[in-house]
């Protein structure tokens, strides 16, 4: 088995939807990691170094806001803060005594969906009665800003194949095994909290794992075929994608006389969905030709149009907080904090959350257009 896999179950959502995408980010592969990945890999080096921690030697491990992340990223309190609350709600999970069952990014690998079909879940960890049941809780942690579903999230559904095919699930009938597939993103806020989840029984995701197969097999296939879609915003070739480019121009090369037209109901919808999927397109290539022109720059190349300007990060400390308290006691100033903490902060350092829900609330958003889609209609009444 490779390092790295060629179609990580990262990927399989884009398989799934294009098994074109595959070959396409094989022969394209992204030269440098966004900022915002590096500091998505930073945090999630201080939920597993933790975790790993408290598995293997009973405790965690400190790391704090000032470190340097093994990929060289300074760790910030917002970095540190969204892995403790994710380390948090595992241990309330598993419970602080079974911590030594906890599985923290270790390759799994699911050839029966296919051989390339491997890589590392944050955490997962089981409970099995040989012969009778099973449960099995897959834990993902996503730092970013961008909403991410655990319903029918192909990524997890790719990890629950390859845990089940180890041999101590072999015997236990499908429908009796139970999966809770989690996904825990502190920075998307929404009413329901950091944690989303899809429980379902094995049986039920027999269907997934063939669909994934199908597109696995495709993407390896002589003539793969490229479809636009979600997920081409998230495709490392999206920028040599020629389905995507003539989708674009379509998108884009269009005029005609003014002509009011006033739309019927029933077809408002309709066109309100195709417009936005096209919109969609034009944004995956747009950063796609946005990062093939980085590159460009970088490598020394000119660019018509445009370079690179320096841009300015938030300003931070360069001494340790004990220098920093003492600037402002020199100066007659409280640098410790000029204003109360978060409720939830409070709610973490040990004060009642009932009493905190007297002196706090959380303000109802703007009421604003959402698409549902048939994942969401699926959910609602499956």
């Amino acid at each position: 088995m490779a390092q790295h896999s060629k179609r990580p179950p990262s990927s399989a959502a884009r398989l799934v939807a294009c098994n074109g995408s595959g070959a396409l980010e094989s022969l394209n592969p992204e030269e440098q990691q966004t900022e915002e990945a590096r500091e998505g890999d930073a945090s999630h080096y201080v939920a597993s170094a933790t975790l790993k921690s408290m598995k293997e030697h009973g405790q965690a491990r400190t790391i704090a806001a000032g470190e340097v992340a093994p990929n060289g990223i300074i760790l910030t309190d917002e970095m540190c803060e969204a892995a403790e609350g994710f380390i948090e709600h595992i241990i309330d999970r598993i419970g602080t005594d079974a911590v030594d069952r906890m599985h923290v990014e270790e390759t799994v690998a699911a050839p029966a969906i296919h051989p390339e079909c491997y890589g590392t879940p944050d955490v997962w960890w089981a409970a099995i009665r040989p012969n009778v049941g099973a449960y099995i809780d897959i834990q993902d942690y996503k730092y970013g800003h961008r909403r991410v579903e655990a319903f029918e999230n192909w990524q997890l559904i790719a990890y629950s194949g390859g845990i089940l095919s180890r041999p101590e699930f072999a015997n236990i009938p499908r429908a009796s095994i139970e999966l809770r597939l989690s996904i825990y993103q502190p920075r998307n806020y929404t009413i329901p909290g950091p944690v989303r989840e899809w429980v379902v029984t094995a049986d039920k995701l027999i269907p997934y794992w063939t669909t994934l197969s199908a597109a696995y097999a495709a993407s390896f296939g002589a003539n793969p075929v490229c479809h636009v879609n979600g997920e081409c915003q998230d495709c490392k070739g999206r920028h040599a994608c020629d389905t995507l480019s003539q989708a674009t121009y379509a998108a884009m090369d269009f005029a005609s006389a003014m002509t009011p037209v006033v739309l019927p109901d029933d077809a408002l919808g309709t066109e309100l969905s195709m417009i936005r999927k096209a919109q969609k397109a034009l944004d995956a290539r747009a950063t796609g030709l946005e990062e093939q022109a980085l590159s460009t720059i970088r490598a020394g190349r000119r660019v018509p149009g445009f370079g690179l300007v320096s841009g300015q990060a938030r300003e931070q400390w360069t001494k340790d907080a004990t220098e920093v308290f003492a600037l402002g006691e020199a100066f007659g100033v409280d640098l410790r904090n000029q204003k109360p903490i978060t409720p939830e902060q409070a709610r973490k350092a040990g004060v009642d959350a009932e009493t905190i829900k007297a002196y706090s609330a959380r303000p109802q958003g703007a009421l604003k257009l959402s698409q549902i889609d048939d994942a969401t209609l699926r959910r609602t009444f499956s």
